[in-house]
Formats: C-alpha cells, structure tokens, sequence
C-alpha cells in the first residue's frame, strides 16, 4: 500500500510502512514474490521495502494511519494507548471501508494480490483526498 499512497500523495507527504507484527521473526521481511509481480505492471518498484511494526513508531509522530481493514484499525485503535499512554490517536482511514477495507492476500494465489493491487489502486483516491482535506 505505501507505494501507491505515496504516489498518489505527491512529495509533501512521507508514507512509512508498518504491520501490527511485533515478533522478531516477522521483521524486516520482503514483500511477497507475488505482491512485487502484481505491483510491477503498474510501475511500483517493491525493492528494498521490507516489513516494519507500527509499535515502535509514536503516534505524535504520525498525521494519519491508513489501515487494510477495520479490524486492523480496531487492534490499532484498542492496542497503541496502551504503549503510549496520554497520546491522542491520529485519524485511521481504511480504504475500501464501506466494504470492510482491503483483504490481505496472503496464501490466496496471484489473482488474490492482483485483484488486491486493483482494489488499492481504486480505493486509495478517496483516501488520498480525506489525507489532503484533512491536512489543510
């Protein structure tokens, strides 16, 4: 997600990545071989992205967080208060959010992260446009 939102935000904005992943064995992973095939056709270049934990970033460092899903945004919502008490959360946007967010694709098959990397694609304006209203 952080390729096409970063694209789609323009150089004003830094978009960092980060799962909600705190084991040691799941950082600083790459991308699935699938995810990189499905993002290439569209010009994302997934080299060097490797996967990172929402936990060890302060929100008072963040404007706002784009979650896949809502029960991502839940977690996110009911856990990070308690690693930084007195914080206040930054808004959390989840594109596709009429429709629960984007589902993960993992161990779905291609068509799975195509039709994620589709899905990104068309629902990440909307998103994209609440960021740059909300930043004003």
């Amino acid at each position: 997600m952080k390729a096409i939102l970063q694209r789609m935000l323009g150089p004003d904005f830094e978009v960092t990545s980060a799962g909600l992943a705190d084991q040691p064995e799941e950082l600083g992973l790459p991308p699935n071989p699938l995810m990189v095939e499905a993002m290439n056709p569209l010009g994302y270049d997934l080299i060097g992205h490797v996967s990172s934990t929402v936990w060890a970033i302060s929100p008072a460092k963040i404007s706002f967080y784009v979650c896949a899903t809502h029960d991502v945004a839940r977690t996110l919502k009911r856990e990070l208060p308690k690693d930084y008490p007195g914080v206040v959360l930054p808004p959390i946007l989840v594109p596709n959010g009429r429709n629960g967010g984007v589902s993960d694709p993992y161990e779905k098959g291609r068509e799975a992260y195509e039709e994620c990397v589709a899905l990104l694609v068309s629902s990440l304006p909307a998103v994209v446009e609440q960021i740059k209203n909300l930043a004003q």
